[in-house]
């Protein structure tokens, strides 16, 4: 499980939609807040959902 921190804008919990398999050429993580449908999606080619979860938790846990 990927441990995200609240949504930056209205302090909602995120929601992690996957698409896509280990065995299809496309990956996609969606993190979602379904209080303000703020969204942000990743996705991958190459590498795993491993990858591609731990570096949409790290942009979504960004604050700048």
């Amino acid at each position: 499980m990927i441990d995200l921190l609240p949504c930056p804008f209205c302090g909602g919990t995120p929601n992690v939609e996957r698409l896509g398999n280990e065995y299809t050429k496309s990956r996609k993580i969606t993190i979602k807040c379904p209080e303000c449908r703020i969204q942000r999606t990743d996705a991958a080619r190459v590498h795993g959902f491993d990858w591609l979860e731990d570096i949409a938790a790290k942009e979504w846990n960004m604050r700048r």
